[in-house]
């Protein structure tokens, strides 16, 4: 629900020294996964792995200087997203003896259509859509994700081709309806 914080664990690591409880601290968070949910894991690790961080001096800029030594233009891409936490492959998308394609949700959340109750509905039954065309909102601890095909375009798996136009075949959750990852949301095929 709306009424909590974000936070999926706090971590406390000790060790001899500074060095020694970074280091303990990312051997940790390499084997952490967790699925379902966008998280930090990337930034906390860069953090780690940084050396003005190592050094232990750093002030309240730290973190914009941070992603400037790293030369990222958006902290959003040291956020994992729920969609790369999926391991989804086309055939596992396609229904069978058809040509459409499943759209699963990548996540637990609450799925919107709409960015306002007073805005029209991102898509309908019927659109015909890119694979950047914002197809819903999920919203998890009063965080919103937007979602389109790209979305889940993930590490040079390409499940909906960017250069493709798709049908909106079906619109399966109403809006303010709770999912969970993997519950189908859309199914779209492709417009030759």
């Amino acid at each position: 629900p709306p009424f909590y914080d974000s936070m999926i664990a706090q971590i406390i690591c000790k060790g001899t020294d500074r060095s020694d409880a970074i280091a303990k601290l990312l051997n940790f968070l390499e084997a952490v996964q967790i699925r379902g949910v966008s998280t930090n894991l990337l930034l906390l690790k860069s953090i780690l792995k940084d050396e003005i961080f190592a050094q232990g001096s750093y002030d309240t800029n730290y973190l914009g200087g941070l992603l400037q030594r790293l030369e990222l233009n958006e902290e959003a891409q040291l956020v994992q997203s729920p969609a790369e936490a999926l391991s989804l492959s086309i055939e596992s998308l396609r229904i069978e003896g058809t040509n459409e394609m499943k759209v699963v949700s990548p996540s637990t959340g609450v799925f919107y259509l709409t960015p306002s109750p007073k805005e029209p509905e991102l898509v309908k039954e019927g659109d015909v859509i890119t694979a950047d065309t914002s197809l819903c909102l999920l919203e998890a601890m009063k965080l919103f994700t937007t979602l389109s095909l790209s979305s889940f375009n993930q590490n040079g798996n390409v499940l909906y081709a960017d250069d493709s136009k798709y049908r909106v075949v079906r619109v399966v959750p109403s809006t303010g309806q709770v999912v969970n990852a993997n519950d189908l949301l859309f199914v779209v095929e492709p417009v030759a």
